[in-house]
């Protein structure tokens, strides 16, 4: 698409798929018990589950560090965000809107205005949704809200706030949080509510699903 080439000036294809944990498609997007982070995942693929949809995988520089540090600070509070919530990790597929590596650090800015990357971003976002059919997607920060929009043709949302969606017929909730990686930043009281926020937003979600089966039944 690209002449000839995967991907636009700025972005580079994964030089390698990760063993153990990573959020998709650098790794395969699923859960791990803490002591199982190097490991492949013992979890199915979470048909009807939730989508945590970061932005990007980041920079090939740190995409190849990854080998000395497998559990950076996103997974860290991201998972603890999870377990607080009493949530299972294991309903979560973890990926990503935009596809590739940045060739640097700042690359992503140019490749997102260039409407053909976009349009290849939103198919292949609209196929994990079709594979994967979540009741609730978590949409991690701000930037990946635009892609997820367009894709489901909603309107944006606020932070913590949950709206839902249409597809196939199905119910699918929206809900945008910030990013894990500012909690390094924030008091315990305000992890925890980021954690009552999911917590609430997925009983919602699959209370509203129970009633949408109901009604068919019916």
């Amino acid at each position: 698409m690209f002449e000839g080439r995967a991907y636009p000036d700025g972005i580079v294809p994964f030089p390698r798929t990760l063993i153990g944990q990573g959020f998709f498609p650098g790794g395969d997007g699923l859960w791990r018990d803490a002591k199982r982070l190097k490991q492949l995942s013992p979890c199915p693929f979470p048909r009807s589950g939730i989508m945590f949809l970061g932005n990007d995988f980041g920079s090939l520089d740190g995409f190849n560090k990854l080998k000395l540090h497998e559990n950076p600070p996103t997974w860290r509070f991201l998972r603890r965000r999870i377990e607080l919530a009493g949530v299972s990790g294991a309903l979560g597929f973890f990926t990503n809107a935009y596809l590739g590596l940045r060739s640097d650090r700042d690359a992503l800015a140019h490749p997102i205005s260039n409407p053909r990357y976009r349009d290849l971003c939103a198919e292949f976002l609209d196929f994990q949704l079709q594979c994967q059919s979540p009741q609730l997607v978590v949409v991690l920060g701000d930037r990946p809200s635009e892609l997820i929009e367009h894709v489901l043709g909603c309107v944006s949302a606020s932070l913590g706030q949950l709206i839902c969606a249409s597809r196939s017929g199905n119910r699918i909730g929206i809900l945008k949080v910030s990013h894990p990686y500012s909690d390094l930043n924030k008091t315990a009281e305000s992890i925890e509510g980021e954690a009552e926020t999911l917590r609430a937003a997925w009983q919602r979600i699959c209370k509203m699903t129970d009633n949408d089966q109901s009604k068919r039944q019916n």
